[in-house]
């Protein structure tokens, strides 16, 4: 509604709200993930909030009518929700941070100001420091005496596929045995590694591993995000420790990947499509597991309840079926695969006509994207389902396209329509002529 109000200065039809309604209602993507054990709902909540607020100062920036009041107000809300992101899940914090810097790039080669620059460093700076701060502050409540914000998500960074440690201890002075693996993960070489204090002694490891195998690391780069995208498999083994983020990768099965992954999680176990057509609880695997939380009292009655929530109906019927899933899965698939196309392709329209807001949106909206996936990519955390807020962002696009593809074919309609008219009109007058005649 936002996009329609600002970039066309029109207001939804009815039949532009049933396309929404058809992209987003009859989705079991959407559906699937309406569930309170999961971070990734929430994370897409909190984006959502932050991309309808960011993009209304944003076309309050360009249109020259923003307070000072509004840049401070932005400037403490996207610090307040980065912290909280933060805490939700480290990686989460890339859902305001992307999405500030390119709209403040956006802005800068909109109208090249000194001032504008100013701001957005020092926005960018803010919640930086925010996170820092509040992690600081937490560890001093809690009394822990390790800095998460330097050893949690840094230290992922040096998380490279076909390149296994001998252990997980990378803390300071520790030297570890690395193993470079090939496609069928088996070893072809060995080298050690000892890391230093700092995020930069990380990054010589990434650098070492790249300047002596560059082609494995691209490799392990590459099948990451195809997995994410649920193109490529990673049949997950338990002997393999960080199962998500080492193992050996199938990439010639891309079919059957898409239509396998009714899951939308990197080992395709059943996280997020519950079996909705029989009354059971999907979260227990096994009879014998079910049948252990069954003897805890406290589990008991939770059980029965999800049971009852869970019992089939038509919507769980129509979201359950293998042809919607499948369509779904595909459509998952061809958007994060679409999201660095689009990107690029957006990026450069709006440099040739900065004027199209609509195309500061898509690259906004695909920069957040492809930043997102390429962030969970470098950190080895090629798990499919922290994708859904790019899945989410990419629907938008998508029904943004449709609902221009939509409009373009009803003008066509309606000029069609009033040009047949006018040609009928045309020939009755001809006839009344000639019957005057």
């Amino acid at each position: 509604i936002l996009i329609k109000k600002e970039c066309y200065q029109k207001k939804l039809n009815y039949g532009e709200i049933l396309i929404i309604g058809v992209f987003l209602v009859f989705n079991p993507i959407i559906w699937g993930y309406a569930h309170v054990v999961l971070t990734e709902t929430i994370s897409l909540f909190f984006l959502t909030i932050y991309i309808f607020y960011a993009l209304k100062f944003f076309f309050k920036r360009r249109s020259e009518c923003a307070k000072r009041s509004d840049y401070i107000l932005f400037l403490v809300f996207s610090c307040i929700l980065t912290s909280i992101l933060w805490f939700l899940k480290q990686s989460f914090f890339a859902n305001t941070i992307f999405v500030a810097t390119i709209l403040e790039f956006e802005l800068i080669i909109y109208k090249k100001n000194i001032k504008r620059v100013f701001y957005a460093v020092l926005v960018l700076v803010a919640m930086v420091l925010s996170i820092k701060i509040s992690t600081l502050l937490w560890n001093n409540i809690v009394g822990i005496t390790h800095n998460s914000f330097s050893e949690g998500l840094p230290n992922k960074i040096c998380c490279l596929r076909y390149f296994y440690p001998d252990d997980e201890n990378i803390d300071n002075g520790h030297t570890g045995v690395v193993s470079v693996m090939d496609d069928d993960y088996k070893v072809i070489d060995t080298f050690e590694y000892t890391f230093e204090e700092g995020i930069l002694s990380r990054l010589g490891y990434v650098w070492k591993c790249f300047i002596n195998y560059p082609e494995r690391v691209m490799m392990g780069y590459v099948d990451n995000y195809m997995i994410m995208a649920d193109i490529f498999q990673n049949p997950v083994k338990d002997d393999i420790r960080g199962k998500y983020t080492f193992g050996k990768v199938i990439r010639n099965q891309p079919i059957q990947t898409v239509k396998g992954a009714y899951h939308l999680s990197a080992e395709h176990r059943n996280i997020v499509k519950y079996n909705m057509s029989k009354e059971y609880d999907s979260r227990v695997e096994t009879e014998s597991a079910k049948d252990l939380l069954e003897s805890i009292n406290s589990f008991s009655d939770i059980t029965r309840q999800y049971i009852t929530i869970n019992s089939p109906n038509t919507v769980s019927k129509i979201m359950s079926s293998d042809f919607i899933w499948n369509i779904t899965m595909l459509g998952y698939a061809i958007l994060l695969l679409g999201a660095p196309c689009i990107m690029v392709y957006s990026f450069f329209s709006y440099l040739c006509d900065k004027n199209k807001t609509i195309r500061a949106v898509y690259f906004m909206l695909s920069g957040y994207a492809f930043g997102f996936l390429v962030l969970h990519v470098v950190t080895g955390q090629a798990i499919d389902r922290y994708a859904f807020t790019v899945y989410a962002v990419m629907l938008i696009i998508l029904i943004s396209d449709m609902i221009n593809i939509y409009g373009w074919l009803r003008r066509r309609l309606i000029r069609s329509f009033a040009v047949h008219s006018s040609e009928e009109c045309s020939g009755i007058d001809q006839r009344k002529d000639d019957v005057s005649i």
